[in-house]
């Protein structure tokens, strides 16, 4: 592959995630009702798993406020307990709110994965600063994750 292969745009080519998104939500019957709703994703379709938060947002503009609540992990916890599955399904949910970290005393929650949006933040000023200064920056930087659990 020739240098100039590289430097060239690679192209897309597949389907818009939000818009897909946007359409399951526009399949639901008009109603001015709250509309409880959950996304179940599968191995079998890896490339909308990958892109699962547009997906969810596309759902999430087109409902607007007759979305009950949010497709989240606090909200799945919530699922668990009405349906009266805790125990026999577990949660590895994202985030660090005070509602997930509840649901994880409890034992409705296995775990929580948690990035430090904070950390995001100083390392993108830091990354802007050195490359305004001495016309470089890193490629690429791991801020790393936290496994929230309930164990000490």
């Amino acid at each position: 592959m020739s240098a100039h292969t590289w430097t060239m745009p690679w192209p897309f080519i597949g389907v818009n995630n939000f818009e897909m998104g946007w359409r399951i939500g526009n399949i639901l019957l008009d109603s001015s009702e709250k509309i409880g709703l959950a996304v179940v994703y599968s191995d079998k379709a890896p490339g909308i798993h990958a892109e699962r938060e547009l997906v969810e947002m596309g759902i999430s503009v087109s409902l607007g406020e007759r979305l009950s609540g949010p497709m989240d992990t606090t909200a799945a916890a919530q699922t668990l307990v009405d349906l009266n599955l805790v125990g026999q399904i577990q949660i590895i949910g994202f985030g660090a709110d005070p509602g997930v970290v509840e649901n994880i005393r409890k034992g409705i929650i296995s775990a929580s994965v948690a990035i430090n949006s904070e950390r995001i933040g100083y390392e993108a000023v830091h990354s802007l600063a050195s490359l305004r200064s001495t016309g470089y920056t890193s490629a690429s930087i791991d801020i790393g994750i936290d496994i929230i659990t309930n164990s000490p």
